[in-house]
C-alpha cells in the first residue's frame, strides 16, 4: 500500500507549494537527482567554498539572490541537505543570519529546513512511499527512504515529522490490508496509527 491511501484529510501547505514552484524549473527522474547547484545558479546565487565545517548565506535584497559559503562536510549527502538549506534561506530570507537573536534564527532555520525537505523530499513522491504491515503495525522504513532519496536517516525522520502538521492519516480500515481481522480480536490490539520506524526503532506515529 502506497501512503497516500491512508489520507482523510489534507489542508495546503506553503512550503509544499514553493517547493513544486522552484522543481518546475528543472527537469529530474527522481529527486535524488536534482542538482542543486545548477538551482542555486538558476535562481542567481554564487557559491563559494569553504573549508570551515559550517555554512553561511548573504542575501542580497531582490530577487532571492545572495552568496552562500558553503562549508566543507564529511560525505556528499550531508553538503547537498546544506546546500538545499542555505538556498532555501536565499529565497525565503532577507536578513543576515548572524544578525540575528536567538528565536529569530530558529524561526527562520526551522523555515528552511522545510522548503528544503520538501525540495528534496516532495509531497507527490513522498506521499507514494510504501507502507509495510508488521502484525499491528503499519510501519514506514526511514532508512530505505534515506536511501531512495539520497539524504540521511535523520533527514528523512524530520521529514517525515513534518507530515504531522499537513495530513490526518487513518489505518483502522480493515479493508486496507488483507489480514484477518480475528487475528486482532484474538490476541485484543488494536490497529495503530502509521508508525515511523528508523534503525529498527518506532520514532513516531502519524
Amino acid at each position: 500500500m502506497r501512503l497516500r491511501q491512508f489520507i482523510l484529510m489534507k489542508k495546503n501547505d506553503f512550503y509544499e507549494e514553493e517547493a513544486k514552484k522552484i522543481l518546475k524549473h528543472i527537469q529530474f527522474k527522481h529527486p535524488s537527482e536534482i542538482d542543486l547547484f545548477k538551482l542555486c545558479d538558476l535562481y542567481g546565487m554564487k557559491i563559494n567554498r569553504s573549508k570551515e565545517p559550517y555554512s553561511h548565506s548573504w542575501p542580497i535584497k531582490d530577487k532571492r539572490r545572495g552568496l552562500i559559503e558553503l562549508g566543507t562536510y564529511r560525505n556528499e549527502i550531508i553538503e547537498r541537505q546544506i546546500l538545499a538549506e542555505e538556498f532555501s534561506h536565499l529565497y525565503l530570507h532577507y536578513s543576515n543570519e548572524l544578525r540575528m537573536d536567538g528565536h529569530s534564527l530558529n524561526k527562520t532555520e526551522l523555515q528552511a529546513f522545510k522548503l528544503a525537505a520538501n525540495l528534496l523530499m516532495p509531497i507527490d513522491w513522498l506521499l507514494k512511499i510504501e507502507v509495510y504491515q508488521h502484525y499491528n503495525d503499519r510501519q514506514i522504513l526511514a532508512d530505505e527512504l534515506a536511501k531512495e532519496y539520497n539524504v540521511t536517516i535523520d533527514f528523512a525522520v524530520k521529514r517525515l515529522n513534518l507530515l504531522q502538521k499537513t495530513c490526518l492519516f487513518d489505518s483502522s480500515s480493515d479493508t486496507l490490508y488483507d489480514a484477518d481481522p480475528i487475528f486482532y480480536k484474538m490476541l485484543n490490539v488494536s490497529r495503530r496509527n502509521l508508525v515511523v520506524m528508523a534503525n529498527g526503532r518506532e520514532q513516531f506515529s502519524l
